[in-house]
């Protein structure tokens, strides 16, 4: 569990990473912008510290103003918004996609323990499928 305090945090370290090794952020599908009081959503599972006595916070959902987000149009006929904030971003990027060859060992053991996410090793899942 993150706090929204270190998920905007961890937002901003993660853009030069992503800008830098992991292609553009702003391209013709996705648009990167800064979350609003109430309005953008995130996917992190948050520890929220504003100490509210109701059984459900108002908080965990949304993130913090200004908080770095990148989002997309999905859907085909139904044209849909996708949303997640830049740490959320560059943990699936280091999950599904792994080292860029870009990257030296220091700023890749940065992005590890930046995102603490562990590279999917997509061979050994196939040799394993295989044996």
């Amino acid at each position: 569990m993150i706090t929204l305090r270190a998920l905007k945090r961890k937002s901003q370290r993660a853009r030069p990473i992503l800008q830098r090794h992991y292609g553009g952020l702003d391209g013709r599908r996705t648009q990167l912008f800064t979350a609003r009081r109430g309005d953008n959503y995130h996917r992190s599972q948050v520890r929220c510290t504003c100490r509210t006595t109701r059984p459900y916070c108002p908080h965990q959902y949304h993130p913090l103003p200004g908080t770095l987000m990148i989002g997309w149009d999905t859907g085909w006929d139904a044209p849909d918004w996708e949303e997640q904030t830049l740490f959320e971003e560059l943990c699936d990027r280091v999950t599904h996609e792994g080292r860029a060859a870009t990257m030296t060992d220091a700023e890749w053991d940065y992005a590890l323990r930046l995102t603490r996410c562990t590279p999917i090793d997509y061979d050994a899942m196939a040799r394993e499928m295989l044996a």
